[in-house]
């Protein structure tokens, strides 16, 4: 009689450690790894979704297409691997070794590279937007016109990598090393760039890099040809950073300075302060007595209230009573802080600042 097989015997496929595949319509996923180490023909595209493959050694292997949409390759070994316009997103790559690997137009979104290597590998128009590349080594990596938008890169390396007109936006850099990165061209808005390291990078003609935020960056030794606007917004930056964390009382000030002004960087934040101010006295001049000559009209008290601001003062006006001479005290006052501030600023707007 034959003995029943255990109820804990262990399959051939647990045994080479594959889990989850989808083989309904496809061959068993350890059969289409041993064909393609072979060299046999297998059914395209090849379809790995869900696959286990922790520590697997797929390197050298041409997985053009595959999908491996939400695979387990934590640890793997794909280095060389052809990976051209393979469906990755949500994979597990965490720890995996993809040097020198083909990875041109790959859907890498959402995944986790964590701790991946990456070393010249080539990632031209890859989508890896929302990944996880915490600490993952990309030096000599080919990235350009990648997509890394909301990407956590805190901690990575990426130096010597081929960016041009990358899209960093939203990404998170903070303390990651772009020591002789060429970033020609490369979206930046809304990324943090906190203590990266820049030194000798390519940095013109970045795109949003005012909507980013560069505190502590290294910027040694970078030919600053095509960005010196770039350069003069974040020194400014730093400099505005380090008067706000100073003391209690200059971070008061920084916060009246950037509501008012955008630190001295907006007109138009500081015109609509201004205009504020003028109907805000207009209206007060409407609650008091005030003689507008012989000729009143609806308009009387914002007029009042534009010639004292901007201290014209044509004197065909007057306030009849004392709470009306303190208002218009009050708005000349006023009116010289506003417009010495408005001067100030057009001044550092039109003024040669190269140096």
């Amino acid at each position: 009689m034959k003995e029943a097989p255990s109820k804990h015997s262990t399959t051939p496929t647990e045994l080479l450690g594959w889990h989850e595949a989808d083989t309904s319509n496809s061959p068993e996923p350890v059969l289409l790894l041993q064909r393609l180490r072979a060299g046999y023909p297998v059914e395209q595209p090849i379809d790995l979704s869900r696959a286990y493959l922790l520590e697997e050694d797929l390197s050298g292997l041409d997985l053009t297409g595959a999908c491996l949409q939400g695979a387990e390759l934590g640890r793997a070994k794909l280095c060389e691997a052809i990976l051209t316009g393979a469906d990755l997103s949500g994979a597990s790559l965490y720890e995996a070794d993809l040097s020198g690997a083909e990875l041109s137009g790959v859907d890498l979104s959402q995944a986790n590279l964590d701790s991946a290597r990456l070393r010249c590998a080539v990632l031209n128009k890859a989508n890896l937007s929302g990944a996880t590349l915490t600490n993952a080594e990309l030096q000599g990596a080919t990235l350009t016109e990648a997509d890394f938008s909301g990407a956590d890169l805190r901690f990575s390396c990426l130096s010597d990598v081929h960016a041009r007109n990358t899209n960093f936006s939203d990404v998170d850099l903070t303390r990651a090393k772009l020591f002789q990165a060429d970033l020609e061209g490369a979206q930046v808005h809304s990324a943090i760039m906190d203590y990266v390291c820049l030194r000798g990078a390519n940095v013109s003609h970045l795109s949003g890099y005012k909507k980013a935020s560069w505190i502590g960056v290294d910027l040694r030794e970078i030919d600053f040809t095509g960005a010196h606007l770039f350069r003069n917004f974040v020194l400014d930056q730093n400099y505005i950073e380090e008067f706000r964390t100073q003391s209690r009382w200059t971070g008061i000030l920084y916060h009246l300075w950037h509501i008012t002004s955008d630190c001295g960087r907006s007109v138009k934040r500081w015109a609509f302060w201004t205009a504020t101010i003028v109907v805000m006295f207009a209206f007060l001049f409407s609650l008091v007595e005030i003689d507008y000559g012989n000729y009143p009209t609806n308009l009387s008290a914002l007029y009042f209230s534009v010639v004292t601001l901007t201290t014209l003062g044509y004197g065909d006006v007057l306030p009849t009573t004392a709470i009306g001479q303190v208002i218009v005290m009050a708005e000349v006052v006023t009116g010289y802080v506003m417009l010495g501030g408005l001067l100030t600023i057009l001044s550092h707007k039109m003024a040669s600042r190269s140096n």
